[in-house]
Parts: structure tokens; sequence; C-alpha cells
């Protein structure tokens, strides 16, 4: 299972769980981005995107 993000030339991402604990950080050099959430246990998650002086929060859930 992947996600894959566009527009996210120099960026950070960072995923949080449900109760706000960091379980995955990285970046992105490229203006897209693809990772893997396959080692994610089911539940829900907070993506933070930082490009810049710009910060994108989004939701997702992880269903097996």
């Amino acid at each position: 299972d992947k996600i894959t993000i566009t527009n996210c030339e120099k960026s950070i991402l960072y995923i949080y769980d449900i109760s706000g604990r960091r379980v995955m950080e990285t970046a992105s050099e490229s203006n897209l981005f693809t990772f893997s959430i396959g080692q994610l246990r089911p539940g829900i998650y907070t993506m933070e995107i930082i490009k810049g002086k710009n910060t994108l929060y989004r939701k997702f859930s992880v269903i097996r």
C-alpha cells in the first residue's frame, strides 16, 4: 500500500498516529513523492507536510 503526494519538492513529511505519536518522518527532494504505508498498523493517521513556511495537514486511514 502506498500514498503518492504531488507538488512536494523540498518538503518534510511527518505521520502521526491517533495518539499524536510520530510514527514516520521523511523528506522529499522531488516534485512527486510516493511512500509505503505497509508498515503502519490499521488506524487513523495525520500527515503533516512542511514546505518552506507552509504546513498542510491531512488525515488518512489504514484499513486491512
